[in-house]
């Protein structure tokens, strides 16, 4: 086993689209140093503090394991900007211990919209436009209304004088007949 084989088996904890997101509970002991840390940046974080406070989780980033095999250390970044825009200088430390207890966010804040006051975030169904429930419903009731046909394919046979001479006619008829066609 190598020196740093902690550091690989922690950085695949949070291996995986989303799963690199973690949320800190409010109450616990990370959350109030994360507000600490929050209180230090100053007016800059209000929003974020707000939102935390609002969902009663925060949300951090993984960054890297540090340590050493006998005290591991998790280092998180702190997006109080915003989820999509790197915060390189805004790292907090927990022992392993401690971010183990950490519960996968299961996506980005953005994806689950926490940055978004309640009243303003979009559900499933607002999404859709009026104009296309409109077409979906009319789409189903044609499909409902259509009947399926079953058929089924015959085996060819020489066709009878009366069948060719009834084509003939339809040929005529239709000015497509021609005389001298073989």
């Amino acid at each position: 086993m190598s020196k740093n084989s902690f550091k690989k088996e922690i950085q695949n904890r949070y291996k995986g689209r989303g799963n690199s997101w973690v949320k800190v509970q409010s109450g616990s002991s990370a959350f109030n140093d994360i507000e600490q840390y929050l209180l230090n940046v100053g007016d800059e974080a209000n929003d974020f503090t707000e939102n935390i406070n609002r969902e009663g989780f925060a949300w951090l980033r993984f960054s890297k394991a540090e340590g050493d095999q006998n005290n591991p250390v998790c280092t998180f970044e702190l997006r109080f900007r915003g989820s999509k825009i790197d915060h390189p200088e805004n790292l907090i430390s927990f022992d392993d211990a401690i971010a183990k207890e950490f519960p996968l966010l299961g996506n980005t804040p953005h994806k689950l919209q926490l940055e978004l006051d309640p009243s303003e975030r979009k559900t499933k169904t607002q999404n859709v436009s009026q104009k296309s429930r409109v077409e979906k419903r009319k789409e189903d009731a044609d499909v409902a209304n259509q009947t399926i046909t079953m058929i089924r394919e015959a085996s060819l046979t020489k066709s009878t004088s009366q069948e060719l001479k009834e084509w003939n006619e339809w040929l005529k008829i239709n000015n497509m007949y021609e005389e001298h066609a073989v």
